[in-house]
């Protein structure tokens, strides 16, 4: 009936709102302005399904970003025999150096 879906949805976004505070107390009480996944983990904590899928999904997530991580190394050429920028740097500084300590 339209007055259960109503009550559903109304504690639904209740829970979402408790949700949403106790994250931000996570956060806050290890003195950071930004909620990260460990806060999420510690929220989920009392229902092991939903721990397993934000821990998988963790998971999933630090590999996305190694991936990108490694296609960036490749895409800039640091892996093509390129110079990079402190090797590029590296000799002539320490040329200016020793003369400015003269």
């Amino acid at each position: 009936s339209k007055q259960t879906i109503a009550a559903i949805s109304e504690i639904t976004f209740r829970q979402c709102d408790v949700f949403a505070k106790d994250l931000e107390m996570f956060a806050r009480h290890a003195k950071r302005s930004t909620i990260n996944i460990e806060d999420v983990k510690l929220l989920a904590r009392r229902s092991s399904s939903l721990q397993r899928y934000i821990n998988q999904k963790s998971e999933e997530l630090v590999l996305n970003n190694q991936e990108k991580k490694e296609k960036r190394k490749k895409k800039n050429g640091t892996g093509k025999g390129r110079r990079t920028s402190d090797e590029q740097v590296g000799p002539a500084m320490a040329e200016s150096e020793d003369s400015n300590m003269a």
